[in-house]
């Protein structure tokens, strides 16, 4: 996997982050033409290195999700896709799709594919900066203006986010044909593959290595292909 993420430093500001990506697996298969690269694509937060997120902010920054106030949200200081949206679930999936029509990549990475958060985690004081908040005017990541907690959303509205992100998945898997889309921290029936994050060592969803050891079995059962990511730090307290 080619990591746009962790390229997002050595990026111009404002250029997109999928030419260079591109740009990057050209130099990998120079090495060695049998190396298999997916393509990365949060499928939560559009990090702002990316064309798409420049697309949407100046033409439908209203297909980024929303909290029950109306606010829109950020989480490490991006804003978030609403996959809820069938427009929105387009333009993430033509992405993928061009970079696959290249044929550099051997599928797609998902990463960030776990639930929206969710969560009455107190905040800094209203208004001031914050990692995960509300977008302001300017675009800033801010503490909500009222002190309330971010991410605060409808029963309906949850739900909605939750069933076209799992569509989405389904269709990138769909996009992809004979190659694979591996889900970060989601298993979902029709996906190709699923990673295990942090392995046994504070998992985003929480299980146990027991837990985690059943579902990679069930994984294997299936033929999902399953990726194991250590926890971070990675060693062996989580083993003993």
């Amino acid at each position: 996997m080619v990591n746009g993420n962790h390229m997002r430093y050595c990026a111009p500001s404002g250029t997109g982050e999928e030419d260079k990506l591109a740009a990057a697996v050209k130099q990998l298969l120079g090495l060695n033409r049998s190396v298999a690269v997916l393509y990365y694509q949060n499928s939560l937060m559009d990090w702002s290195q990316f064309s798409l997120h420049h697309w949407l902010e100046k033409n439908h920054p209203e297909w980024w999700v929303v909290n029950e106030r109306g606010e829109t949200v950020c989480l490490d200081g991006q804003p978030l896709f609403n996959h809820s949206l069938p427009e929105m679930r387009a333009h993430w999936l033509g992405t993928g799709r061009r970079a696959l029509q290249t044929d550099l990549f051997a599928g797609v990475f998902a990463d960030r594919a776990n639930p929206l958060p969710r969560s009455a985690q107190p905040q800094p004081g209203p208004g001031q900066s914050a990692a995960n908040g509300v977008l302001n005017a300017s675009g800033d990541c801010v503490s909500p203006p009222d002190g309330r907690p971010p991410f605060q959303f409808t029963e309906a509205a949850y739900g909605a986010w939750a069933d076209g992100h799992a569509q989405l998945l389904r269709d990138a898997q769909k996009a992809a044909g004979d190659g694979v889309v591996v889900a970060n921290n989601n298993a979902t029936v029709g996906v190709g593959g699923r990673q295990f994050e942090r392995w046994c060592r504070a998992d985003f969803d929480k299980a146990t290595i027991d837990e985690d050891i059943a579902a990679l079995q069930q994984a294997g059962a299936a033929g999902t292909l399953a990726l194991v990511h250590g926890g971070e730090p990675c060693d062996g307290a989580a083993l003993a």
